[in-house]
């Protein structure tokens, strides 16, 4: 894609712990990840400079670091004149089906999580006068499998949730992303269903931190090449972008 064709695109890393990066930090990056002026991340009410495994992470682990380390690479890789946007809205333990008693990311419980996501991309938004692109990377769900009546709404919550997204965060085109969770636990399989025909895709393969909930380092990479990769097929998919036009704004 050229700049004529994305004058500004940003990117929104939301989910679960997954997402955040649990556990990781600055001594588990790749060799070669550091700073890079090009792509500007939100933290703290304004844009910074993104720089793995310093202002990566989420307000309790600023120096973790997830999927958008790889995505970034290989985004940069393939646009090195243009300018890339992140922000992460990522928080552990939270589910998507709405649960009075715990902090989730339905739209239906007020000032939780997709609000307070929201607020953020909506700040964000507003300090890009020429933004043409929302792509959003998921994964999460994790907590939806620990109940099985969460479990079993969690098709028709996640839904919700998109079509929430679509509807408050401009997004043109088939731009949210979805990485299924791991087969973590026996228990997993209606969630992990849901999400393959929600068109997750596979994550089975990926390495994971001793306590096999969590993506290792290299797990990670590999996830945030598997994002890069999906989006590019889909983005190539839609006829505006395929043919070199831009998103029609709303």
């Amino acid at each position: 894609m050229s700049a004529a064709a994305l004058l500004s695109t940003l990117v929104v890393v939301a989910g679960q712990s997954n997402a955040v990066g649990h556990r990781l930090g600055p001594a588990d990056l790749p060799p070669g990840a550091r700073p890079d002026p090009m792509v500007q991340i939100w933290r703290d009410g304004r844009f910074q400079t993104f720089a793995p495994g310093t202002n990566t992470g989420g307000p309790n682990s600023p120096q973790a670091w997830g999927p958008e380390v790889e995505f970034v690479r290989r985004w940069r890789a393939d646009h090195p004149d243009e300018r890339l946007y992140l922000v992460k809205v990522a928080k552990g333990s939270t589910g998507v089906v709405p649960d009075p008693a715990a902090w989730d990311w339905s739209p239906a419980s007020k000032d939780e999580q997709y609000d307070l996501a929201t607020r953020e991309v909506q700040a964000v938004k507003a300090r890009l006068a020429d933004l043409d692109l929302v792509v959003v990377l998921w994964i999460g769900g994790e907590s939806d499998v620990a109940l099985p009546a969460k479990a079993a709404a969690h098709e028709r919550a996640l839904t919700a949730l998109f079509a929430r997204m679509k509807a408050d965060w401009w997004i043109a085109g088939p731009t949210i992303v979805m990485a299924r969770i791991a087969d973590e636990w026996d228990r997993s399989g209606p969630v992990r269903a849901a999400q393959t025909r929600l068109g997750g895709f596979d994550t089975d393969a990926l390495p994971m931190q001793p306590d096999g909930a969590h993506f290792s380092a290299e797990g990670q990479i590999r996830l945030g090449g598997a994002f890069y990769e999906a989006w590019k097929a889909r983005a190539g998919a839609a006829p505006a972008l395929a043919s070199g036009g831009t998103p029609a704004r709303r």
